[in-house]
């Protein structure tokens, strides 16, 4: 009964570990740039193209539609919203190239 309940325990204490430590990983990327709060939620790399990115960002609080960023042609691509598919250039100082400079690409 006592080795159940210690096993019980030691699981508790571990999955509490475990959750604390997810918490701390998936939190947002923030910088100041161009006099703006640009916080990058959630990037995922594209497994097909290592240099695209899909990202949801906020800009001064502001939820931005989801985003590819092409690192190599320096272009972004919105997939949702009324410019969806309109590939244009970054902006000097605008999500795509802090997603590029944090990345290394």
């Amino acid at each position: 009964m006592t080795r159940v309940l210690g096993f019980g325990i030691a699981l508790a204490v571990g999955c509490s570990c475990l959750l604390s430590f997810a918490d701390v990983a998936q939190a947002a990327t923030c910088r100041q740039s161009a006099g703006q709060d640009i916080c990058l939620e959630r990037v995922k790399r594209s497994a097909k193209y290592h240099w695209r990115y899909r990202v949801d960002a906020t800009i001064d609080g502001k939820r931005q539609p989801l985003t590819r960023y092409d690192c190599r042609d320096r272009t972004q691509t919105p997939m949702a919203g009324p410019f969806k598919d309109v590939t244009v250039e970054f902006e000097a100082d605008g999500v795509g190239a802090l997603v590029c400079q944090i990345l290394r690409r």
